[in-house]
């Protein structure tokens, strides 16, 4: 590995690559809702609400309506009472990524024609303008949730389990630790390899009866 240099502020980090954009969209087209929900579950670690049972998919008089772009058909859908709570965290989230198509690549217009409106605004009025204003809004406003599930994901990793509440303690003096030494990787890896959890791991595949 080595250090490269990148001018392209949208193109950076994980929510730059082709892999995370195409495997969060359709076949066909983006969504919002997917990669928002992707954004909010696996960067964040605070996936939104399961949909209630009433929640209800896409009329198909709309979802026909090749004059709209997905987005355009998701605001329709979204107006429902019963979808509008957990639409309006998730979809200005995705929103702010609709510069990438379904295959990860740039675009400035939808098909040629509609140009793209990646301007996501959540729920107290904070305006996600595109990649770039999205990577703002996580290090200013969620760093926290950020830190803190990227050390959880990295200690379940690392112990080969799911993480429980008697894990806790650990997650927050890895947290601490890093808070001090100003976020470096490698102190975060330092921490896990001497964190409790890992030092006294069971071996799974250790004989019992020894």
């Amino acid at each position: 590995m080595r250090r490269v240099s990148l001018d392209d502020a949208n193109r950076g980090g994980v929510l730059g690559q082709p892999a995370v954009l195409t495997v969060t969209a359709s076949h066909k087209d983006t969504s919002p809702v997917k990669r928002g929900i992707f954004v909010l579950d696996t960067i964040l670690g605070t996936p939104p609400p399961p949909p209630p049972p009433d929640a209800g998919k896409l009329d198909k008089e709309i979802e026909k309506n090749n004059r709209l772009t997905f987005r355009e058909k998701l605001a329709k859908h979204a107006s429902d009472a019963t979808c509008q709570a957990c639409h309006a965290t998730m979809d200005p989230v995705g929103a702010a990524m609709e510069n990438f198509d379904y295959f990860g690549r740039w675009r400035e217009t939808y098909r040629g024609t509609k140009p793209v409106d990646a301007v996501g605004t959540l729920p107290d009025g904070t305006a996600l303008s595109g990649p770039t204003g999205l990577k703002k809004w996580i290090l200013e406003k969620r760093h926290n949730e950020l830190v803190r599930h990227v050390a959880s994901k990295l200690l379940a990793y690392a112990l080969g389990r799911q993480l429980e509440y008697y894990d806790e303690p650990a997650i927050q003096k890895i947290v601490e630790r890093l808070e001090k030494d100003d976020y470096r990787f490698q102190t975060l890896l330092n921490e896990i390899v001497r964190s409790y959890p890992f030092q006294y791991r069971k071996n799974p595949f250790e004989d019992s009866s020894t």
